[in-house]
């Protein structure tokens, strides 16, 4: 399919911004993958398909991720649900999959959900997601639950709007994350590295 214009540029965005001063290795690579892969996969996609976006930053993002952690990805949620609540409401969403689950062996555990898109639809599909985990999930004395959504583009969404829309609803997404700025592309560095540091903090 012919690439679109947005596609173009995320991927002159990403090959422009991994070459730059500044940026330190690990980034460079999360660029670099992104970029790569999405150029080959957009190559082969049919005309309507935008999942090769999700599925190219999937398979960079392991960049962003610190080593001492572990990244699971496409995670059923049942797999940390709590025993504690009705049958029918846990097979309601034992089944739901969080986009990234990020774990620090013996401190804490983030579970992300990506959003390629930000919009009012798209943060409030994360909240209540993220408001399942708070809710449902099983929490343990020796580690701290944490919820994100990552978003990888804004266009010209009202940002400082809608993080303060998360917070009047009572926080169910603990950080909002915008690896993009708008309304032209390109990759915010200092939320970038902003992420990785607070995995640290788990």
């Amino acid at each position: 399919m012919e690439r679109s214009h947005y596609i173009k540029s995320y991927i002159e965005a990403a090959k422009g911004q991994s070459s730059g001063s500044g940026v330190p290795p690990w980034c460079k690579d999360f660029l670099s993958s992104f970029a790569t892969t999405l150029a080959s996969n957009s190559r082969s996609a049919s005309g309507g398909d935008r999942y090769f976006v999700v599925s190219a930053f999937r398979e960079a993002f392991s960049h962003v991720i610190p080593g001492n952690t572990m990244l699971k990805t496409e995670v059923e949620i049942g797999n940390y649900l709590s025993k504690r609540y009705s049958k029918k409401c846990s097979n309601l969403i034992k089944r739901k999959r969080i986009d990234f689950v990020i774990e620090r062996p013996g401190y804490g555990v983030q579970f992300v959900e990506f959003k390629s898109n930000l919009t009012f639809n798209d943060l409030a599909a994360a909240m209540v997601e993220m408001q399942i985990i708070k809710k449902f999930v099983l929490n343990s004395k020796n580690r701290r639950i944490h919820t994100a959504s990552l978003h990888l583009f804004p266009g010209r969404t009202n940002v400082a709007a809608l993080r303060e829309f998360n917070k009047v609803m009572g926080l169910p997404i603990d950080d909002i994350w915008v690896f993009c700025t708008g309304p032209k592309v390109a990759f915010d560095i200092k939320e970038i590295k902003g992420f990785r540091s607070s995995i640290a903090s788990l």
